[in-house]
């Protein structure tokens, strides 16, 4: 008890306990100063709450500290997003930590898309620029000429720079859209059929050995676009034989077209990927196919190899990933 007063109204710690003895009950009662368990007790009371004190301070401190470093990747990669938008850098990049370098590298791949489609749309203008200069710089010679453009002139070269505008907005239009697995026998098929229409004059011998259920993900219009490329442009240059084949590799797949050609050497190889380039004049062309393809395979993260052929001639080897 800590209610009772002692001499001089001090308050006491008393015990009570009840005791019988035999038939009797006794009640003893015994009583101390009860300053020093009240100091004891006020000691402790100052002591928890400076502990407590302390335990929250340690806690804002603590919340605060991970809030700071929990949130400096955050402003690394806002800073380096930063960047990219004013142009101080091509890519995001990493050591963002486990959690956010996902994002940066997904956000890193959207920026890469992002360009190649802007570096197509340049590269389809610049095609489609020069693929009409020269029925545009016909039909004016003849005009300044004759002062009269004949009707079968002007209607043959109208066609084809209507066909040309016309391929170059399917081209325009490819690596876009949603990428479906696309049956690769049939295209290959077909296109070898259409070819060996095209060439029919040329006698050429068209062997092709692709297996049925080979299959690949991506833009049929760009396949076509491929493929159509390399078989006409082996089809130009083939002496005797066109050869195309397909496989299926871990990656995706790989298709190679050979020819019987002239085939080219290693310093014509190494620049035929590039716009315009035509080695003999005398076959008809743009020089545009094999930049056009290689562009389009780099779309997908492809490539496109030119090597010499067993047959004699040129081997393009296109590897395409799923």
């Amino acid at each position: 008890r800590l209610d009772a007063v002692g001499p001089e109204q001090a308050p006491v710690f008393g015990i009570v306990r009840s005791v019988e003895l035999g038939s009797r009950t006794y009640r003893l009662e015994v009583y101390g100063p009860a300053s020093p368990v009240l100091q004891e007790l006020s000691a402790f009371d100052r002591m928890l709450f400076w502990i407590v004190l302390s335990l929250v301070a340690l806690l804002l401190l603590a919340s605060v500290l991970q809030s700071r470093f929990a949130l400096q990747p955050l402003a690394r990669l806002r800073a380096a997003m930063s960047a990219v938008e004013q142009g101080e850098a091509d890519v995001i990049g990493s050591g963002f930590g486990p959690d956010l370098d996902p994002m940066a590298r997904e956000l890193d791949g959207l920026l890469k898309r992002n360009a190649q489609i802007v570096e197509r749309a340049r590269g389809h203008a610049a095609d489609l620029a020069h693929a009409l200069k020269k029925p545009l710089a016909l039909l004016r010679s003849e005009a300044d000429a004759t002062r009269a453009v004949p009707a079968d002139l002007v209607q043959r070269e109208s066609a084809s720079m209507a066909r040309l505008i016309d391929r170059h907005l399917a081209r325009a239009g490819s690596g876009a859209g949603d990428r479906r697995r696309i049956d690769v026998f049939q295209h290959v098929n077909a296109l070898v059929d259409l070819m060996r229409q095209l060439h029919r004059a040329r006698g050429i011998d068209w062997e092709m050995s692709v297996p049925e259920a080979l299959s690949w993900r991506g833009e049929a219009t760009d396949l076509e676009e491929m493929l159509g490329n390399l078989l006409d442009n082996a089809g130009k240059w083939a002496s005797h034989q066109v050869r195309v084949t397909a496989v299926s590799t871990p990656a995706g797949i790989e298709v190679a077209v050979d020819d019987d050609g002239p085939g080219l050497s290693a310093e014509q190889r190494a620049r035929a990927t590039q716009r315009w380039q035509r080695f003999d004049e005398s076959v008809p062309g743009t020089g545009l196919g094999l930049g056009i393809t290689a562009d389009i395979a780099t779309t997908y993260e492809g490539e496109m190899a030119l090597l010499e052929s067993s047959l004699g001639g040129l081997r393009v080897v296109l590897n395409l990933p799923q």
